[in-house]
């Protein structure tokens, strides 16, 4: 990655969080939720993202407690809804994509 690119990324995020500190703990709770979620947090830079949201409580412009309490409710939505999806749809999400190329993935898995 070139040097400054996540700044340059996570850049107007932090701007608006700055300007509408309301939306601070929201932003929070879905960043949580999608880095909980099963495969989905692979591909989003969430944990970059809520440290960066951190500094804001660190320069007091918003409650640490009240952004953990956020992020934890948020987090708890993305496990339970990736456990529930791994229920129902166990069976049809082994036959699909890339686990279906690597059945000794599934097999650790299980065993796990």
């Amino acid at each position: 990655m070139p040097d400054g690119f996540l700044e340059t990324l996570f850049a107007p995020v932090l701007e608006f969080l700055r300007a509408h500190l309301h939306w601070s703990g929201p932003v929070v709770l879905l960043l949580s939720f999608i880095e909980s979620l099963a495969i989905v947090s692979a591909f989003v830079p969430a944990t970059l993202l809520l440290l960066a949201i951190g500094s804001l409580a660190a320069a007091g412009l918003v409650s640490l407690a009240e952004l953990c309490a956020w992020g934890v409710f948020g987090g708890g939505l993305g496990y339970w809804a990736s456990y529930e999806l791994g229920r129902r749809y166990s069976q049809r999400i082994e036959s699909i994509g890339f686990l279906a190329r690597r059945p000794d993935w599934v097999s650790r898995g299980h065993q796990f």
